[in-house]
């Protein structure tokens, strides 16, 4: 079992059961018997067993919704909190990708941004899915960024993943240029 947890936080990052958060999406919430633990890096980790972290779905501006003029057959989605996009910048730079499930684009994620967690249910059908991974990279330093693809569940206010993971894709210092990778991911519809 595979937890998405705060090891892709940066430092001064709010971590709350596990998924970081922005500060900002917090306003006028009340976080009730709750253990405060900030490490070296500056990370605080709040553990609030009554709380639920809201899990994003939806990742704004980013989310490119592409309407499909031949549709000839109806197509049947995968039901949400099934499967999962999670990110994890390892403090890199120069790094941009986008994740394209089934010729949509899904996320546009880059170095030094906060870590993701998307639910794909809306995004995956039953049966094949093609999940292709285009990269920039100029002048890339640092740590590793990775996009995780997997099935999994929320329990406890965190979002664990399976393993194996389903797709894992990522980008080292070494890399330059563009590049594009595209896995094919089967999805049954025993969940």
């Amino acid at each position: 079992m595979w937890v998405v947890w705060a090891w892709a936080a940066m430092a001064g990052s709010l971590v709350i059961n596990g998924v970081t958060v922005e500060t900002g999406d917090l306003k006028g919430e009340r976080i009730a018997s709750a253990e405060i633990l900030i490490d070296d890096r500056g990370v605080v980790f709040i553990t609030a067993p009554d709380y639920a972290v809201p899990i994003m779905t939806v990742v704004g501006e980013e989310l490119a919704v592409e309407e499909s003029e031949d549709l000839t057959e109806t197509v049947s989605t995968v039901s949400s909190g099934h499967w999962w996009l999670a990110t994890q910048d390892n403090g890199s730079s120069g790094h941009e990708v986008e994740v394209w499930i089934n010729d949509q684009r899904v996320l546009t994620y880059g170095s030094g941004q906060g870590p993701r967690i998307v639910d794909l249910g809306a995004n995956l059908q039953f049966g094949d899915n093609m999940v292709t991974m285009r990269s920039r990279s100029a002048n890339a330093e640092g740590g590793m960024l990775w996009v995780h693809v997997g099935k999994g569940g929320v329990r406890d206010g965190a979002v664990h993943m399976d393993q194996p993971l389903a797709v894992q894709f990522g980008l080292a210092a070494s890399r330059e240029g563009t590049y594009e990778r595209t896995y094919r991911l089967f999805v049954d519809d025993a969940l």
